[in-house]
């Protein structure tokens, strides 16, 4: 068995290594030790003894006995691994609870609450939107300029953990906005079509993450500044041509609630007000700047005929080919 697959594909949303034990499968029944391999693995800190079957002609009540049998005699878990299921089958499987994987196509650990399974695409309904993080990702994805990335080379650009790309990464797959292959024995992320598709492909499902904008007084906002990202028409005069002198700044939701008894708030219009975005959670960055695809949620509403423009410009840029906005 080709254990190395069976962890790569575990590892996309878990950490988990084998361990190097001898499993005494002499007590086991013939029916079990004959018609499986064993494997002793570590996922996310609980052990699993694998079980890999070139069929799946055992029965669900043979399959439950077996689990039976190997908790009682090594109090562990029981992991199947199969070479394929039928949607019957796997069905079958989770309503009695009983893990499975089968490599680069489904996985099932009751114990861990996961499943994954294989999916159709969604049609695009408007009335539907991409959660924060799988949003975040996509914009991430977007930017840069590979052309295809590894879950670890996203969490350690994003800060994130492994849970966190896992679900964003599943999401996105499930509107065949980005595809998974494997490149040289590594899960490799990659868009389903050209930057430009995909983008104007997403615009239909993203949701606006700003959650609210106030205005405050400057007075004191220079000593934590730090907590502030550049965002709106202050960001895009950076990256563009665009000359406007006003002052935006992003924050995620939770600084704001540390730092908001700082400041004291002033209405739109006065001349000297900083301006604050209010993000719902965290705000897409690249390359230590906000993400200027992410500035399409910041400018969108109510742009001069110029702004707009420049922002097409840049969409174009980052994207790499004609935008229609």
């Amino acid at each position: 068995m080709k254990i190395d697959i069976v962890l790569r594909y575990i590892g996309f949303y878990f950490e988990v290594r084998q361990i190097n034990e001898r499993v005494d499968t002499s007590m086991l029944s013939n029916n079990i030790k004959l018609r499986f391999q064993f494997n002793l693995l570590m996922i996310s800190n609980h052990k699993f003894l694998l079980l890999s079957s070139l069929d799946s002609d055992y029965s669900i009540e043979n399959l439950l006995k077996a689990k039976e049998q190997i908790r009682n005699l090594f109090g562990l878990d029981v992991l199947f691994k199969y070479e394929r299921l039928s949607k019957y089958e796997r069905q079958s499987l989770v309503r009695k609870r009983i893990s499975f994987v089968v490599p680069n196509r489904n996985i099932y650990i009751n114990e861990l609450a996961l499943h994954f399974d294989e999916r159709e695409e969604r049609r695009i309904n408007t009335k539907d939107k991409l959660s924060l993080g799988a949003q975040n990702i996509l914009l991430y994805i977007l930017v840069i300029k590979k052309e295809s990335i590894s879950s670890s080379e996203l969490q350690v650009d994003l800060k994130v953990n492994k849970m966190y790309v896992s679900r964003a990464v599943n999401e996105l797959a499930d509107y065949h906005l980005i595809s998974i292959t494997n490149e040289f024995g590594i899960s490799r992320i990659r868009l389903s079509d050209t930057k430009v598709n995909i983008w104007q492909k997403a615009m239909q499902i993203m949701q606006n993450p700003i959650m609210d904008i106030v205005h405050i007084y400057p007075e004191g906002f220079q000593k934590i500044s730090g907590a502030f990202t550049k965002s709106g028409m202050h960001e895009l005069s950076r990256i563009s041509m665009l000359q406007d002198d006003e002052r935006v700044y992003a924050i995620d939701s939770s600084k704001w609630k540390m730092l908001k008894n700082e400041f004291e708030e002033t209405y739109d219009g006065n001349f000297d007000a900083i301006k604050i975005e209010i993000w719902k959670s965290k705000i897409p960055m690249y390359i230590n700047h906000i993400n200027p695809l992410a500035l399409y949620f910041s400018i969108n509403d109510g742009i001069a005929e110029r702004t707009f423009e420049e922002y097409e410009n840049v969409l174009s840029e980052v994207l790499g080919g004609y935008v229609k906005w």
